[in-house]
This record gives structure tokens, sequence and C-alpha cells, in this order.
């Protein structure tokens, strides 16, 4: 998962604010510029301070951009609900004050986000619609694919499951299209995701390990390994394969425990929780699970206070401590029932029904199962929806084997059309000798043509050679393009700067790669490209690239 809430500094942060400010006699701006230096400096207590105290004394200022600067502030301080507070208050303050496009797409984005994060899934897709409309009128591929991800996770979520698969298809295509490594990678673990949701945990797996590998740094996103280290855990619990399990979630907890991301943290503890107890280590699990269970009561997280609370159920009943697992089904029903999760309670219901039915009350045994196959019966709505959505996948599947077996036989048909053409001119040949030695002659002509056709071809191909070699491996120098002979076909040179930034962008690099390799931030290396286009006289990287490569003709 490109993605937008998960790097605030991506976007937020500019060299500009690279030195701190007065606090007293400031404007607005001046204000917001000693907020960012603050900011860049990751005291994110004291930006929300800053905030606080600007909204409370300057009845002038960017209520919206201070709102949203506040929101990402709290986000990296775990507070996700108060993010989620003012990434509303933020929105809201747009009818009032304006905001660039940039911050415009983070202004919703970052609500769903915070909302998705928080399982509140509903809530979460018209943020991100409204955010994709943005970004589509701004033709921005990289945000539109980000949100397109997003929503074909939201939809997975709520089991429609052809809408996500949609919205992946046409991000995977676009992340195809612009060759980047890093969405690729988000776009297999969705698709994992979406597996995992039908219950196609083996195939889950495959995307998992897939999305792992192509990128195995977290670029672009502060926890994507952690997250993918833990949805591969799970899958394999799902299989039963404890020990491979086991693995991953030690590899996840590691992560998260690094990066301090508290509540990624204690989502894994519940997939642990849930190892431990297949292992028969009932006191360790029990210890973890009850840690996990307190956090996401202090959270107000509803759907996980329903897992943890299920994960707690597991190790009483194995244990014989069934009143304890009674109270803690009664618990996560009623957070089922109030966050409407159906398909927790009808596997709440069930477990009520086996929990009575070792406790030998038979009679509440049959209600409670009644009342699963009430539930389920809603639930296989979403199946039926599932079971649609492998029926579209196999008929995609019969297509596209179709689609090879006619190419197939065309393929076979042109070959026997061949052939008799051939044993047409092997007959004509035989009675016609004096048009063949003609045509003995004449080919040998046209063979000596093409002798010297192939020779300057071959050399016009190993030059185009040296030019993809030194696209694909980065390079400028294998494509001949240098500074001193781009600057002699222009009038306003290009700076030192601004030529390594035009190199590393005519390679395969996306911009958060290359504000990487060069220090700066995303938003210098889009104010470097501008310039250049405009020296350059182009309007994006395809047309900086043939410029690039007409200049190194002699």
């Amino acid at each position: 998962m490109s993605w937008t809430l998960l790097v605030f500094s991506f976007l937020t942060l500019s060299e500009a604010f690279s030195q701190p400010l007065l606090e007293s006699d400031q404007d607005g701006n001046e204000l917001i510029e000693n907020i960012m230096y603050h900011y860049r400096e990751k005291d994110y207590a004291r930006v929300v301070t800053l905030v606080d105290a600007t909204l409370q004394s300057d009845v002038d200022a960017n209520r919206a951009r201070l709102y949203l600067i506040k929101a990402d502030a709290l986000y990296f301080l775990n507070d996700v609900q108060g993010s989620l507070d003012n990434y509303l208050l933020t929105v809201d303050a747009l009818s009032e004050y304006s905001l660039d496009t940039v911050h415009l797409i983070e202004s919703y984005s970052h609500t769903g986000f915070c909302y998705e994060y928080l399982g509140r899934y509903t809530e979460a897709i018209p943020y991100y619609h409204k955010s994709l409309e943005i970004t589509r009128a701004a033709k921005d591929s990289v945000e539109i694919t980000n949100q397109l991800s997003h929503l074909g996770v939201l939809y997975g979520h709520i089991g429609e499951y052809i809408k996500a698969t949609d919205f992946f298809n046409e991000a995977y295509g676009i992340e195809i299209a612009r060759k980047d490594t890093t969405g690729l990678g988000y776009e297999l673990v969705n698709f994992g995701d979406l597996k995992a949701m039908i219950g196609d945990y083996q195939m889950a797996i495959e995307y998992y390990k897939e999305g792992l590998a192509i990128k195995k740094t977290r670029a672009g996103n502060h926890n994507t390994r952690a997250l993918r280290l833990g949805k591969l855990s799970k899958a394999y619990l799902q299989v039963d394969e404890i020990d491979s399990a086991e693995k991953y979630s030690r590899l996840a907890l590691k992560e998260a425990a690094v990066l301090r991301d508290s509540l990624s943290l204690a989502k894994f503890w519940i997939t642990q929780t849930r190892i431990l107890t297949s292992k028969g280590l009932y006191d360790q699990a029990l210890e973890l699970g009850q840690l996990c269970h307190n956090y996401f009561l202090e959270a107000s997280e509803g759907e996980y206070q329903v897992l943890s609370a299920y994960a707690l159920v597991e190790i009483y009943m194995s244990t014989g401590d069934f009143d304890k697992a009674d109270a803690l089904l009664s618990e996560g029903l009623e957070l089922a029932s109030r966050n409407q999760l159906l398909e927790d309670m009808s596997l709440i219901y069930q477990k009520k029904s086996e929990l009575y039915e070792q406790m030998g009350k038979k009679g509440l045994a049959l209600d409670f199962l009644r009342k699963h196959q009430m539930i389920d019966d809603s639930v296989k709505r979403v199946d039926k929806q599932r079971a649609i959505f492998v029926v579209d996948q196999e008929h995609k599947e019969r297509q596209q084997r179709q689609q090879i077996e006619l190419l197939q036989a065309r393929d076979q048909v042109m070959h026997l059309q061949l052939e008799e053409r051939r044993q047409n001119i092997i007959v004509l040949s035989m009675l016609v000798i004096a048009i063949l030695l003609i045509s003995i002659a004449v080919y040998v002509a046209i063979q000596k043509r093409n002798q010297l056709k192939n020779r300057l071809l071959s050399s016009q191909i190993n030059e185009l050679r040296l030019q993809i070699k030194g696209i694909v491996e980065g390079s400028t120098d294998e494509m001949g393009i240098t500074q001193e002979r781009i600057n002699e076909t222009i009038e306003e040179p290009l700076s030192e700067r601004e030529f390594e930034i035009l190199s590393l962008a005519l390679t395969d690099l996306s911009n958060t790669e290359i504000s990487e390799k060069t220090f700066v931030s995303v938003n210098t290396v889009k104010y470097h490209l501008k310039n250049i286009y405009d020296k350059l006289g182009v309007s994006n990287r395809k047309e900086a690239m043939q410029f690039a490569l007409k200049s190194t003709k002699p």
C-alpha cells in the first residue's frame, strides 16, 4: 500500500523551513514556518502546542492548514483518534479557507486513512472517493494509485469483491505502466488481502511473499514491512502452519517495536496470542492476550476489541475456565453488534453454542446455534458476492486460454500457407530453369544488399542498446547525455544540481527515490523538475528524455 497518509513528511516538509524563526511579531505565514521547523525536527508535541496557541490567538491564520499540520503531528504521536478529529476539522474548514492541491488531497485521503486504520471502513470510503476525484483532475498518477488501492481494500473489507478487484486492477495497470516497483509491491499485497478475504489463504501467502520480496525497504511507508509480515503470519495461522506463522509474527513484532508503532504492535499481539494458544502455551498466551485486549479497550478499537476478546476466549475454553470465556463472548457480542460486524457476530454465536455444549447447557447451546444460523444467512449474501468474484476470475482465465489457443491456431494456418507457397515455388523453379537462374542472381544481389543493411542496422542497434542500458542501469553517461551537450542546446544552462536531478529522473526512479538519493525533500525535487522542464521547453519526463537523447546526436 502507495500511500498517502503513511508518508505525512512526503509532501508537508519543505527545505524552506530549515531555520527557526522568532515567535514574536510574526504574521500567519511566519507562524506556520516556525511550526513546520519543529515538525521537521520531529518535535511533534511542540507542533501541537504551537498550533493550538496559533488557533487561539490568530483569527486570520489559515485554520484548515493548521488543523492539517496538527493532525499529521498527532498521528506520529500515535493518537490516531485525535488525528482523525483534526482531519475532520480540516475538511470542515475548507469552505472558509483554501488549500493547494497537494494539501487538499491530503485532507480527504488522510481522513479516510484514519477511519480505515480504526476499522471504520464504511466511513472511510467517501473521503477516498473525494480524494480520487481531486487526483484524477490533477492527473497525478502516483496519488491516483494510492486512492485506488485504499478503495480496493475498503470494498474488500465490506464484501464488495467485484468493486475491490476493479480498483486493484486499475491501480496495478498504472503501476505497470509507470514501472514503479514500490507501487507494484503495494498492489501485490492488496491482491493478497483480497484472496484472504475470500478464504484463499494459500494464494494470499504467495502474494504477500512476492510483495515482501519486490520491495524490501520501507520506502514510502514507515511500517509497510511490519504490516506485510503481520499479514503473512495471519495467513499461515489460517492454514495451520504454526511454525511459519510464528516466524513471521516475531519478525512483525520486531519491526513494529523498532518503529514504535503501538497500534500495529497490539494488532500483532492478537496473532501471537493465538499462536501461543495453538502450541498449548496457555500462561504466555493469557498474559499477552490480556495485554492487547486491555490496549484495545482503552483505545476504543471496536473490531480489534472483538478479535482480542475472541483470542482470550480460545484460551479460557482450552483451559476449562468457561465463566470467563462466557463473559468475554458476551462482551465481544455487544461490541460486534454496536459496530455491525456481522461475521464476528455469527462467529461469537457459534462459539457460544460450543461453550454451552461443553458446559452441558443444551438449551442455551441450541438457542445460540439458531442465532448463528440466522446471522449466517445474512453473511451468506457476502459469500454469494465472493462466489461471483471467483466465477468472474475463472471466466477471465478461460477467456485468456481461449485467446491463446486461437492465436496458436492462426499461427498454424499461417505456417501451412507458407509451406504451400514454398512448394509452388519449387515446382515453378523446376519448370523454368532460366527464371531460376535469374532468380538466383537476383537473390544473391539482394542478399548482399541485405547484408549491408544488416550491418548498418546492427551498428544502430548497438548504439540503441548502449542508450537502453544506460536507462535500465540508471546511467546517463551510458546514454551519452552530458551537462555540456544539453547546455549547448538551451538558452539558460542547467545548474549542477538541476543536471543531477534530471539524470536521476531519466532513470526508473520515482520522486521519492530521487529525494532519498539527493537528501532533499520531494517538494524540492518537484521544484527542480519544474525549473528543468521550463529550461528545456518540455512538460514531462518523456519529453525531457526525448530532448536529452536528441542533444546527444552529433
